[in-house]
């Protein structure tokens, strides 16, 4: 581990706007009210405000009608096809008897939270000269949207800002925060940015992260934005640059180029009032071009997690978990925000095969603890979460290593949950190895390659609950599936849901991990599931779709048809 304390610098700048609207309208919703700062602070409940539920991350809802004394009792209450194709990874928000989430496609949906009758959908056009291998390979993924006061907050692949008036889908504001990737008349790819993830809503603003830099070296960025007007307040560099604390842990000018782009939202903290990101892997994937002649440069910003001071764009401090980053292990999942033996403290699982645990204020990184089995990157973590006995990375052009885990995790980016109650974390993850070479680096079309391949081996999908005090594993149930879960959900009632790989929706008991439900739905899960309340009465949706990651399909960017929104209720 490498953490150190530093200021970022910040601008201002006013960006345009456009108020042109494409929503479609089928029936109706009840009256209400939009969502300010004070209902954003509350804990998930009744309503879901939040891709993870509430600023914590930890997806966990006060909400106990089903419980692990009767979800045994839980029947469809009704389901709504989404006649995608691709993968879909949102969880949904929920206000006002409304459900708001994208789908597959930029496209994003209002649907009747008693009925599943759809509301209203937005269609967002990408430019014609949008795309290039990167965005291409990803598919038109979109992780969330966000609500503020009267507003649906979509943030696009092509890197613009759209706000939705909520009750009606009509377009009210539409802002190109950064600029996207292109091809160019000669069909070179131009550098540039994309997004998958939500937005994430804190009090007075909206923070928007920047997806490319994995493939492609433009530095990731996290901006901050006046919801209302579209104003860019303050901008926050993910890779320390010139002038900032840790830019020298770069070779020559590879800072300049270095990605660690962040992949999915981060979590806040009111207290503290400091907002909390996992980060990306460092470009290119083979590291001789930006660790040194000597492999010792640590590359800080990327492969860890920072903290940024909402108020002002100062990042109060970064925090190195994979220094340099040799194989892909990006700690892109969101950082949870928990009290663990009376320290604010966050919760760090990921590709690594361990849980990292953070002080929420400093920074520092006190313990590490190993939660896959095989492990061969690395013998282990010190006191101070620096890996130890950590082997050497494959020669260029030589023959490829085995690499337990692989590049996709340990847990990847799909969201643990956390359950003050019974104290555990809950991980969707993978045990599984990839055999890791380094190749040369290239340019093609104007971009440099990523100097790196990958051979999946066959492996399990892992869902496992930790003791965060004791670190002890309770309970796991493991599939031989060559995929994840989608992510988390854990509530008062002492139960924990998701979505397996191999098509099953399960509820299952918190405290033991006894099934107590299972939906065949015989689809691919990769969104988390959310839970809320309407007329007294719980229910539980799960969006699904997609692909099993690690596949061909996966690296074709082919998934079946049919995204489907399933909801449960007694």
């Amino acid at each position: 581990m490498f953490q150190i304390k530093t200021c970022a610098r910040f601008s201002l700048v006013l960006l345009g706007m456009g108020l042109a609207g494409c929503a479609t309208q089928q029936g109706g919703m009840s009256s209400g009210g939009g969502v300010n700062d004070a209902d954003l602070a509350k804990n998930a409940g009744a309503e879901w405000l939040h891709s993870h539920g509430s600023w914590d991350g930890a997806r966990y809802s006060t909400l106990d009608e089903v419980n692990s004394r009767n979800a045994s009792e839980l029947k469809m209450a009704w389901t709504f096809s989404t006649g995608t194709t691709g993968n879909q990874q949102a969880t949904p928000i929920f206000h006002d008897g409304i459900l708001y989430f994208p789908i597959h496609g930029q496209t994003v949906l209002a649907v009747d939270a008693r009925s599943g009758k759809e509301v209203w959908r937005y269609k967002h056009e990408l430019p014609e000269n949008y795309g290039g291998f990167v965005p291409n390979f990803l598919g038109q993924i979109s992780k969330g949207v966000a609500i503020y006061k009267d507003r649906i907050l979509f943030y696009t692949n092509d890197s613009k800002l759209v706000a939705l008036q909520y009750k009606t889908g009509e377009k009210l504001l539409e802002v190109q925060v950064r600029p996207y990737v292109h091809v160019n008349e000669a069909g070179e790819e131009q550098l540039g940015y994309y997004s998958t993830l939500s937005p994430l809503v804190v009090p007075g603003l909206v923070l928007l992260g920047q997806s490319h830099g994995e493939q492609g070296g433009s530095p990731a960025y996290l901006d901050a934005l006046n919801p209302m007007t579209g104003e860019i307040v303050w901008s926050a560099n993910v890779i320390p640059q010139e002038g900032e604390i840790g830019h020298d842990t770069w070779y020559g000018d590879s800072a300049e180029t270095g990605g660690a782009p962040l992949w999915i939202n981060g979590t806040y903290d009111a207290e503290t009032n400091f907002t909390y990101w996992g980060t990306g892997n460092a470009y290119p994937w083979n590291a001789t071009e930006r660790r040194g002649p000597n492999m010792d440069m640590d590359n800080i910003g990327a492969a860890g997690i920072m903290a940024v001071d909402v108020s002002n764009g100062n990042v109060e401090w970064r925090t190195q978990l994979v220094p340099g980053d040799n194989w892909d292990f990006d700690t892109m999942a969101p950082p949870i925000v928990a009290d663990v033996d009376g320290r604010k403290t966050l919760i760090q699982p990921n590709k690594t095969g361990y849980i990292h645990y953070l002080d929420a204020r400093s920074g520092e990184c006190f313990r590490s603890v190993q939660f896959i089995e095989n492990i061969t990157w690395a013998e282990g973590y010190d006191e101070n979460c620096r890996p130890v006995g950590e082997m050497a990375p494959p020669e260029v052009g030589g023959d490829p290593i085995l690499k337990c885990p692989s590049l996709m995790g340990g847990v990847n980016l799909y969201p643990s949950a956390y359950n003050p109650q019974t104290g555990m974390v809950y991980m969707p993850a993978r045990d599984m190895c990839d055999k890791w070479g380094y190749d040369e680096i290239v340019e093609l079309a104007g971009v440099k390659s990523m100097g790196a391949s990958t051979e999946m081996q066959p492996g399990n999908e892992l869902n496992t609950a930790f003791n965060v005090s004791s670190g002890v594993e309770v309970w796991r149930d493991e599939a031989a599936d060559d995929g994840y879960a989608g992510g988390m959900l854990t509530t008062a009632g002492n139960i924990t849901v998701y979505g397996s790989s191999n098509g099953d929706i399960k509820v299952v008991d918190a405290t033991t991990g006894e099934n107590l439900f299972t939906f065949p739905a015989n689809i691919t899960h990769k969104a988390g599931p959310m839970t809320y309340e309407l007329d007294g009465k719980q229910y539980i949706a799960q969006l699904s779709g997609g692909i099993q990651l690690g596949g061909a399909a996966f690296l074709l960017n082919t998934a079946p048809d049919g995204g489907m929104l399933y909801v449960f209720s007694r």
